[in-house]
């Protein structure tokens, strides 16, 4: 995936998760159950979370690879 995608790709879970919880707020306010949309936002900010770990994690596994091949090339 390049970076513009991944980029895009994060704002809208950012974007998803900030609308839900508007709409959890507003449920909220008005007196009606709002216990759905407050998951549904917390669950988008979960996967955000866990998307961009997984991203960290898996470029630097990736970046010890190469440097560990370089160094048996020498």
């Amino acid at each position: 995936m390049g970076k513009g995608f991944d980029w895009l790709v994060n704002f809208i879970f950012a974007m998803a998760g900030i609308s839900f919880f508007m709409l959890a707020y507003y449920d909220w306010k008005s007196g009606v159950d709002f216990s759905e949309n407050a998951k549904l936002g917390g669950f988008c900010f979960i996967l955000l979370g866990v998307k961009v770990g997984l991203k960290k994690l898996t470029s630097r596994n990736r970046k010890d690879r190469d440097q560990r091949f370089k160094e048996r090339n020498k």
